[in-house]
């Protein structure tokens, strides 16, 4: 059993891409990309401390 509440991806969750009606291809794709976009903003305000720790994990 799939857990649909779990975050693949930033804060995309399962159900959001294999869910009843998945988006189709292009949609996913953007989707992603907004996220991965979110996720490198936040990544560069962080200081180098945060990172390193994310690094050793």
């Amino acid at each position: 059993m799939i857990e649909l509440d779990k975050k693949v991806f930033g804060n995309i969750t399962t159900k959001e891409i294999i869910g009843a009606d998945p988006p189709a291809i292009p949609d996913t794709r953007d989707i992603f990309e907004k996220e991965f976009s979110i996720l490198l903003a936040e990544l560069s305000s962080q200081p180098k401390i945060n990172l390193e720790k994310i690094l050793d994990e």
